[in-house]
């Protein structure tokens, strides 16, 4: 890998950062005091760190369904079908939406991790942070929970997952939980949980393969666990990585650090 940057903050509360063909997708919360009320999809340029404009509005209120559990509601991943007509969105504690953009239509596709409680010492390890298509069937999806949901039967292959929030909470499921992901050439790359630190390699069959491409403590000086990353190809061999974020409080600028 060639190198990592930090990009600054060109937008408060930011949930999820996707590159489609070299466009940009910026999915971000409005809050009003401590409660999110909507979230909104921007279109950014991403090397000059403009934002170009909002594509769409979602309220949070939404992205809700009878048989909610879980104490969190917050929608932090997201990925776009392939003729972009419809993005699928993530909520952290399993629960699948589909949005139609041309309609404004929002479905509910069902609860990924259906062992998750209104306790969060008992469901932590069961979340899932991000998600990303495969191909034009199969969405993957990866966190603590690493899965497949198949678009066309409904289906959800759950692949691995903790077997508590104990184990949860050591070296190498921290290793192993993936909080934001970014494809690097032929590659899947992602940011560990905060208990590693660590850029990873991942191995979508077996996660309990992936491994460490390096420590990132000792290079940006915080922890970036959640923070989105991006690999944006400026030509066949010229590919850098860049995480998204505000780096220890000194984001509201444009540019690169």
């Amino acid at each position: 890998m060639k190198s990592v940057k930090y990009i600054f903050t060109i937008l408060s509360c930011v949930c999820s950062l996707v590159l489609h063909a070299q466009e940009t997708y910026l999915w971000t919360e409005k809050s009003e005091g401590f409660d999110v009320v909507a979230y909104e999809m921007h279109n950014i340029d991403f090397l000059n760190a403009i934002d170009i404009g909002v594509l769409f509005r979602i309220d949070a209120d939404r992205f809700t369904h009878p048989d909610m559990t879980g104490i969190s509601n917050r929608i932090r991943s997201f990925d776009y079908n392939e003729d972009r007509s419809q993005v699928y969105f993530m909520e952290e504690e399993g629960d699948l939406y589909r949005y139609t953009v041309a309609s404004d239509d929002l479905e509910y596709l069902g609860d990924m991790t259906p062992e998750t409680t209104p306790f969060l010492i008992v469901h932590g390890y069961t979340q899932i942070n991000d998600i990303f298509f495969l191909n034009d069937s199969l969405l993957y999806c990866a966190g603590f929970t690493y899965g497949e949901y198949n678009i066309n039967t409904g289906i959800f292959s759950k692949i691995r997952e903790p077997a508590n929030n104990i184990v949860a909470s050591t070296r190498r499921e921290q290793e192993i939980d993936c909080t934001k992901y970014t494809k690097y050439k032929d590659q899947h790359i992602y940011i560990s949980g905060p208990g590693a630190e660590s850029i990873m390699l991942m191995d979508l069959e077996n996660p309990d393969n992936n491994s460490v491409l390096f420590d990132y403590s000792s290079v940006v000086g915080a922890n970036i666990s959640h923070n989105s990353i991006v690999a944006y190809q400026y030509d066949c061999d010229s590919v850098d990585v860049f995480v998204y974020g505000d780096i220890l409080g000194q984001g509201n600028g444009n540019g690169f650090f």
